[in-house]
């Protein structure tokens, strides 16, 4: 086992490409080729409320430059990117990686990118910094050449691909469908393509999807082409992500109701289409699961394996976000100054603020049950 730290509380190190973390209240296995994470307390049955060593995720925005589908932004942006943006440097990459992962514990790394995924030129070295220090780096992008495509299938560990609509109807064999349907299902061929290959590190491939009143009836769209269109063949699940008002989302788009939701949950069971959503929507989830439990739809043991796997917010808690200015807020969502964290001014000590000074977040979250305090989803 090669040891990356250890003290006198916790050792941390990586054996046959999984990366283990142990301690006497909080341990994990994370699997570095497949992704697969546990985490325990004291024994097995015991669940953490959070990591008192760090976090396991980092949330890093690389760029704020976007140029959206075929050119046109995106109306539910909640950042408001446009193609004039910033980009993070390598140098300070390292440098948020260094505090971020005080005690070696990180095992992922979220890039916040651009649509095509060419936006920051530092993107690959990052990938290779990450992977010298055991971080499985994953991102989220929108429509890929080939060569972006096969760069994103060897080096990163997971993809989401957003679903972006509003582009205007095209004929396909499908039938009359949005334009961004025809970009996302071309996306998503490369990779599941390109994944393939003996030097591809990608094992997932999804779908990012922003669920509102406005965008429902686009979803059960997708339900409806996942199934039928071939370039979707590969696809390992559609994540549905709450609506965010905020950014460009302030206006123009609504919260989905409890019911529509419960319905895109129903209908993912009967047509096998893999499920995942945000940590946002963790909660509603689980309503949604309970209540088709109780109408008969989902069986005692399905509802308890999903609840098993039902992650509410975990921002500040196993998790980080830091903006492409090396500035840290518990989420992305809640970039807000009360809540913000230099980590480039020269006496910065992540490690420290980690331990001591997110109590007033940690307290928010704890008092709304891990629901998001800041946003209603």
């Amino acid at each position: 086992m090669q040891i990356l730290k250890s003290d006198q509380v916790f050792k941390v190190g990586v054996k046959k490409r999984k990366k283990y973390f142990k301690s006497d209240n909080y341990n994990y296995a994370f699997d570095l080729d497949t992704g697969f994470f546990a985490r325990w307390g004291a024994n097995q049955e015991e669940d953490p409320g959070k990591s008192p060593y760090g976090p396991e995720i980092a949330d890093i925005e690389i760029t704020t430059i976007c140029d959206g589908i075929n050119g046109k932004l995106c109306a539910y942006c909640y950042k408001s990117n446009t193609n004039v943006g910033d980009n993070m440097s390598l140098d300070i990459f390292k440098k948020v990686i260094d505090q971020v992962n005080f005690n070696q514990q990180l095992t992922q790394v979220a890039f916040g990118l651009g649509a095509s995924g060419k936006e920051n030129p530092d993107l690959w070295d990052m990938c290779t910094f990450l992977r010298e220090n055991h971080i499985v780096p994953n991102g989220t992008v929108a429509q890929l050449d080939d060569e972006t495509a096969e760069k994103i299938a060897n080096n990163f560990g997971g993809v989401a691909v957003s679903a972006h609509l509003g582009k205007g109807l095209i004929d396909t064999p499908y039938g009359k469908v949005d334009a961004g349907f025809e970009v996302l299902a071309d996306t998503i061929e490369k990779l599941v393509k390109y994944s393939k290959s003996k030097s591809a590190t990608l094992r997932q491939v999804n779908i990012h999807f922003m669920i509102a009143e406005e965008t429902y009836d686009d979803c059960l769209e997708l339900f409806r082409l996942v199934k039928e269109d071939p370039r979707y063949a590969g696809l390992n699940a559609v994540v549905l992500l709450g609506l965010k008002q905020c950014g460009r989302a302030k206006k123009g788009f609504n919260i989905l109701s409890e019911k529509k939701f419960k319905h895109l949950v129903e209908l993912s069971f009967e047509k096998d289409i893999g499920l995942g959503f945000d940590s946002c929507s963790a909660l509603k989830f689980q309503r949604a699961a309970e209540k088709l439990n109780k109408e008969g739809s989902i069986s005692d043991e399905k509802l308890e394996q999903l609840i098993q796997l039902i992650e509410p917010c975990e921002s500040g808690l196993f998790s980080a976000y830091v903006n492409t200015h090396g500035k840290f807020y518990p989420c992305s969502f809640n970039e807000v100054a009360a809540l913000e964290y230099d980590l480039l001014k020269e006496d910065a000590s992540f490690k420290k603020l980690w331990s001591t000074g997110l109590d007033n977040w940690r307290g928010m979250l704890e008092k709304s049950g891990r629901a998001c305090p800041t946003h209603k989803v």
